[in-house]
């Protein structure tokens, strides 16, 4: 029901920017409803999205170069830089041609004084809205009804049915040169088998968690996601590396492991 009156809103607002509007021929009920009676409401606002919608595709296609660039995915990839980049580059495109259309919606609906002229808060809301880009379009056809809302499963990934992910950390104190982590099948889960884990809770601070936000560890394996392991076999980790002496460092985590379905175990160790 709720979808078959977007439906009918939607198609009378369409008939008002399909064609002129004229004072003898009034709008059909819904589209008069979304558009306050007024026709400029609705045209100010598809006006306004197109616009959006082309400088959004526009800038991601011009940073796409920089994105799938394989220096910015050695160093950046899956982090929090590519968003930065993105408001970065909205708000000088913003601020350099004058594109404020946060404020010309606004004064369309009389909201605002035409005569007052961009502001920086409307101009930063301008910026945020294209740094969205076509993600930014996705969330507008969801407010209408036409696209399904992104699930949490969506936004984050999980392991399948009966996988887990593993990955490790280390923290170099006396380590140097590589460090070998070995991840060897030890066959089927059996009665004597350990428990199954289902997380790890490992202790980490805040300027920690900003730094793994937007740069990839390289103590870390794998760099990113986890290593994909079946629950129903039971697991050997092995990690180790070589002090400066030569001598052979064991890891304290090192041992014969079983995973719960679903499990994402982020395990760490200082060698």
């Amino acid at each position: 029901m709720q979808f078959k009156r977007v439906s009918a809103v939607l198609a009378g607002c369409l008939a008002l920017v399909a064609g002129p509007v004229l004072a003898d021929n009034p709008a059909p009920p819904a589209a008069a409803w979304v558009t306050m009676g007024n026709a400029n409401f609705y045209n100010a606002s598809l006006r306004a999205l197109v616009i959006l919608f082309v400088m959004a595709i526009l800038i991601e296609s011009a940073l796409a170069v920089i994105f799938n660039w394989r220096l910015f995915l050695e160093l950046f990839y899956g982090r929090g830089v590519k968003t930065l980049v993105m408001i970065a580059v909205s708000a000088l495109v913003v601020w350099t041609f004058n594109i404020d259309v946060v404020h010309t919606m606004l004064a369309s609906y009389q909201l605002s004084d035409p005569s007052a002229g961009s502001d920086t808060l409307s101009r930063f809301l301008t910026a945020l809205i294209l740094a969205g880009g076509s993600s930014g379009v996705y969330q507008i056809l969801v407010s209408l009804g036409y696209r399904q809302a992104r699930t949490p499963e969506d936004i984050k990934p999980k392991p399948k049915n009966e996988k887990a992910w593993i990955s490790v950390k280390v923290l170099r104190r006396s380590a140097l040169g590589p460090v070998y982590v070995r991840i060897s099948d030890a066959g089927a889960v059996t009665q004597d088998s350990p428990p199954q884990l289902a997380g790890v809770i490992a202790p980490t601070g805040f300027w920690s968690i900003v730094w793994s936000v937007f740069f990839l560890d390289r103590n870390r394996f794998p760099q990113a996601g986890g290593f994909e392991v079946d629950t129903a076999k039971q697991y050997k980790l092995d990690v180790s590396a070589k002090d400066s002496e030569g001598q052979v460092l064991e890891a304290d985590i090192n041992g014969l492991y079983t995973f719960g379905p679903g499990a994402i175990i982020d395990m760490r160790t200082t060698l």
